[in-house]
């Protein structure tokens, strides 16, 4: 697909937003005061939900103008349970499911037959390795119902929400994972599945999307301490809180004010050999007796909101903070030692957990033990950092730079902060370069995607690698400290510039090998 084609994309996703008022498609009678649109194509998809905001982008640039409805199951409150998001609204995209409708046409989509219905629908739930063996294998698995019953009309235009309980069979035609197919084994087997084999991987049209940037977010609270204990300034707009990240203050002041860990430090806490927060000194002094108006946190229990295992997210933290599965001598991350499911994000499904604010829920968990919870999604870790942070629970996660929140904030590893620039320039190491992929033939019965099906599918797999498209995304989520979120993988290496952000360092085809440049590099 060719730059101009893809530049003319982006400015369609902007007439959209400054339009979205205008109705879009209504699929399925959801939307009973309107019309219903036939859907023309289905296309499932399943894997990595670090990469959820970014395919989203992608899929809405190749839209025409206010035709997009958009389907989630979370609202923008994590206590907000209704089936309409009424007490607060709809958060895009979903958390464990999403889907996306609109019309496409030629001019966005090269080899699309016409003006097309498409339907894209989006399994989030248990992370990247959702999206490699399971295709591989034509395998079963769910998706969010999407009905009437099912989904209702928001207080947002065009955009509805679903319960993710309510769910049916279906196979994904693709899959997109934040790592290469083939770590896909080790800690990094999904639960119930085995390390993926050699047949598996041949049966897979895979290459290589953007390189997608990681960080360690820590709950605001944690933030703070850690500045204070660095001499940093914890309150940068002397209104008497602790923000963060969200704290009012310049670019580069919040730049110079962020805290940092090694990646040793980082390490030790998510193996789980650093219990207490007073485990953690500098100079001599606790962390949590810091001053400075710090106050203590509600538990002193080192508290990691981890993925679980089958996450990309996951993997390329074991691989790059622990060398596992690089190395067979390496050590794994600690597991969930809570009595509650955090797994599949539903505490509150258990009679003895709490039904809201489940993540300080403290009830089985045994004294003397930093507090592990798994996640399934990256939504799921989203809920942990606030609910824990609201609580002055101080906490830390892994997360991709698409992300942010106002109750968490991303932290320096190695005293460098996590920018497209110190990425592309070597500075700045914990990234990985993200894949989508589909069948390249018939299993199970289930057919490879051809015609349409195909056509849609490559081009959003050429957008999303696309310099120009990148830095667009990059834009929606903007940080108070610097650019972050995708680089391309494809184009000139240098200069680097954050309009057309370029990877100018590559693993080659595992995320286990060490960083080398791909060609000149800017010092």
């Amino acid at each position: 697909m060719k730059l101009n084609t893809l530049s003319a994309a982006v400015l369609a996703a902007s007439s959209f937003a400054a339009t979205s008022a205008m109705a879009g498609l209504n699929l399925n009678g959801i939307d009973t005061t309107r019309a219903t649109d036939p859907v023309q194509l289905e296309i499932t998809v399943a894997g990595a939900t670090a990469m959820d905001n970014g395919f989203f982008n992608t899929f809405e640039n190749l839209c025409t103008p206010n035709t997009l409805s958009v389907y989630t199951d979370r609202c923008t409150s994590s206590g907000d349970t209704s089936n309409n998001c009424g007490s607060s609204a709809p958060r895009q995209p979903g958390s464990s499911y999403a889907a996306y409708f609109c019309e496409m046409t030629p001019a966005t989509v090269a080899g699309l037959s016409g003006p097309t219905n498409v339907l894209v629908r989006k399994r989030s739930a248990g992370g990247s390795g959702q999206g490699v063996q399971p295709v591989a294998d034509a395998a079963i698995q769910t998706q969010m119902v999407l009905n009437a019953t099912n989904c209702k009309v928001t207080s947002v235009a065009d955009v509805y929400k679903c319960s993710n309980t309510v769910v049916e069979n279906t196979v994904a035609d693709a899959g997109i994972s934040d790592v290469e197919p083939s770590m896909f084994y080790g800690p990094n087997i999904t639960a119930g599945s085995t390390a993926i084999s050699p047949t598996q991987l041949a049966r897979l049209n895979a290459a290589p999307v953007s390189a997608l940037v990681f960080g360690i977010p820590v709950t605001n609270a944690l933030y703070a301490a850690l500045q204070q204990a660095q001499g940093l300034n914890a309150d940068l707009d002397s209104d008497g809180n602790f923000e963060g990240q969200s704290e009012t203050a310049t670019e580069q002041e919040i730049l110079d004010n962020m805290p940092s860990l090694t990646r040793e430090q980082v390490s030790a806490l998510f193996k789980g050999s650093i219990v207490s927060w007073g485990n953690v000194f500098t100079n001599g002094v606790a962390l949590t007796s810091v001053g400075g108006g710090i106050p203590a946190p509600a538990d002193s229990r080192v508290t990691i909101c981890r993925r679980v295992n089958g996450s990309g997210t996951q993997a390329q933290f074991n691989a790059l903070f622990l060398n596992t599965p690089c190395s067979s001598l390496a050590e794994a991350p600690s597991t969930d030692n809570t009595p509650c499911s955090t797994i599949t994000g539903g505490r509150g499904a258990l009679p003895f957990c709490a039904t809201s604010n489940h993540y300080r829920d403290l009830t089985g968990i045994t004294a003397g033990q930093a507090i592990i919870h798994e996640n399934s999604g990256s939504g799921n870790v989203d809920t942990c950092l606030d609910e824990l942070n609201v609580g002055n629970r101080w906490a830390l996660g892994i997360q991709s730079l698409e992300k942010k929140s106002p109750n968490f904030s991303f932290i320096k590893i190695d005293g460098v902060a996590p920018t497209l620039e110190n990425v592309a320039k070597g500075k700045y190491w914990d990234w990985a370069t993200t894949s989508m992929q589909w069948r390249n033939q018939t299993v199970n019965g289930v057919a490879a995607p051809t015609g349409n099906e195909l056509a849609v599918l490559q081009t959003l797999r050429v957008a999303f690698a696309a310099p120009a498209v990148l830095a667009d995304m990059n834009q929606t989520w903007a940080h108070s400290f610097g650019q972050s979120g995708y680089l391309s993988v494809n184009g000139p290496t240098r200069p680097f510039s954050n309009a057309l952000p370029v990877m100018q360092y590559t693993r080659g085809a595992s995320t286990c090998n060490i960083q080398k440049a791909r060609g000149a590099i800017d010092l």
